[in-house]
């Protein structure tokens, strides 16, 4: 990986650190663009619930 290149091991670490921080960033957005888009359908029969969203939070 170009992220760990010629770099000393205590700046490898923080490297990887900054990676995985960015990896979580991008799964939360990522929850909320489909829950936003789950929650923009109509529920059936005035359900105040959708499975959809139990789905979302398993993640």
């Amino acid at each position: 990986m170009s992220a760990f290149r010629q770099a000393k091991r205590y700046d490898t670490a923080l490297q990887l650190a900054d990676l995985v921080i960015a990896r979580e960033c991008q799964k939360v957005a990522t929850r909320q663009w489909y829950r936003n888009r789950h929650n923009t359908h109509q529920l059936p029969d005035g359900a105040n619930t959708s499975p959809l969203d139990d789905e979302a939070d398993r993640w």
